[in-house]
């Protein structure tokens, strides 16, 4: 098995992007009201990232698919692998929002399948959800005080405008703010390469037909039961 920043440094050179690399929030030089709720910057790992949106029984063309704390923009490149209406990093840095732009330009995947894909520097919180069926992607961006705030942001947009959202939540470390809650209930949990993560689902979904996230690779349309050899 190959370790997770070789297949991070493998997905970088076969895209023409820049994406690895943990970055502190001190290396930042960030400014604002949430700056000390913020984390590092670390990527998902793509085998991980797949694992999960592979999982999920959707239709991705009906979906928007939102990363809170986007960094770099290695999350938002890898949902591009799918068809989804569009795809929207979010980042309070701008240095590496301009990183994220630069590798939105450079992205060279053939297996692409979304075409509007955006990094917009932004505050998560002050960030207008969207009022459509939305994945919201969380690699434990921030702490507490910002994650209880974008929580309360999707519970009204839900309440308001109520739709299928799901939350995929990496290394959740405050899960528990999450469990329990009425408007997004708990369908998954697992781990990849000692990294956990949670799913939940707004509570009134009904639950799809059996229709799952598919990727394409080159020319081959996978679903999440098949594998690529040369894939790392």
């Amino acid at each position: 098995m190959y370790p997770i920043k070789v297949r991070g440094k493998y997905f970088d050179r076969r895209n023409g992007v820049r994406t690895a690399g943990c970055v502190s929030l001190r290396e930042l030089g960030v400014e604002g009201r949430s700056v000390a709720q913020g984390n590092h910057y670390e990527p998902v790992d793509p085998r991980l990232f797949r694992k999960i949106l592979g999982s999920l029984k959707i239709k991705c063309e009906d979906f928007i698919f939102v990363d809170f704390g986007s960094g770099m923009g290695r999350a938002i490149l890898l949902a591009a692998e799918y068809p989804f209406r569009k795809v929207v990093g979010v980042e309070f840095s701008s240095w590496l929002h301009d990183i994220a732009e630069d590798n939105i330009r450079r992205y060279a995947n053939p297996s692409r399948r979304c075409a509007d894909l955006e990094s917009v520097c932004a505050d998560a919180v002050d960030y207008p959800l969207p009022l459509m069926p939305t994945i919201f992607f969380l690699y434990n961006p921030f702490k507490e005080e910002v994650l209880m705030s974008v929580l309360a942001n999707i519970r009204e947009s839900l309440k308001r405008h109520p739709r299928e959202v799901w939350l995929i939540y990496v290394n959740p470390e405050l899960d528990h703010l999450i469990a329990g809650d009425e408007a997004l209930t708990k369908v998954e949990s697992g781990k990849g390469n000692a990294v956990s993560y949670t799913v939940y689902q707004s509570a009134d979904s009904e639950q799809p037909a059996a229709c799952v996230c598919a990727r394409r690779v080159g020319k081959q349309v996978l679903s999440p039961g098949q594998k690529l050899t040369e894939e790392l």
